[in-house]
């Protein structure tokens, strides 16, 4: 995107009558909103925007925009992470399964979504983030499916 784009996403946000300047807290919006391939959690956007006044201008908003960007290194824990938008260390299982799916567990049949939630111990409607690594990054071969199992996924 140009800064010409990076314009029009601000206009979104700085409705009229416009003031030129916007909380931190839509900023970071607009830049998730952006995209761009940039994968920002909470903690990364208050670290790239901590220099800047609250609330922030157009031309403070365009110079964090140009910062380069180092995405973080891809593991399960950071596609996780992504999701939390909270920072609990915890996502609930329709997170998960829109984590895993990109649309939600209503774009999995049956089968796949069961298959999804294989392993994994929800509490309360979530899982811990530990608890999501521990089961997606574990090597298939130690996973010893039960009869059943494999009966269950029989063509």
């Amino acid at each position: 995107m140009s800064e010409a784009d990076w314009k029009v996403a601000w206009d979104l946000f700085d409705r009229p009558p416009r003031k030129g300047v916007l909380p931190k807290s839509v900023v970071k919006d607009c830049m998730r909103g952006i995209g761009e391939g940039r994968y920002y959690g909470e903690t990364a956007l208050d670290e790239l925007l901590s220099g800047y006044p609250e609330p922030m201008g157009y031309q403070d908003f365009v110079d964090a925009m140009k910062k380069p960007y180092e995405p973080p290194p891809v593991t399960t824990r950071a596609a996780c992470q992504a999701y939390d938008g909270k920072e609990v260390g915890m996502l609930m299982e329709m997170e998960v399964m829109k984590m895993l799916t990109g649309d939600g567990a209503d774009a999995l049949p049956d089968q796949l979504l069961e298959a999804a939630r294989y392993g994994l111990v929800f509490q309360k409607g979530e899982a811990t983030i530990d608890e999501l690594e521990r089961v997606y990054e574990m090597p298939a071969s130690a996973i010893e499916p039960t009869l059943d199992d494999v009966l269950k996924y029989a063509v």
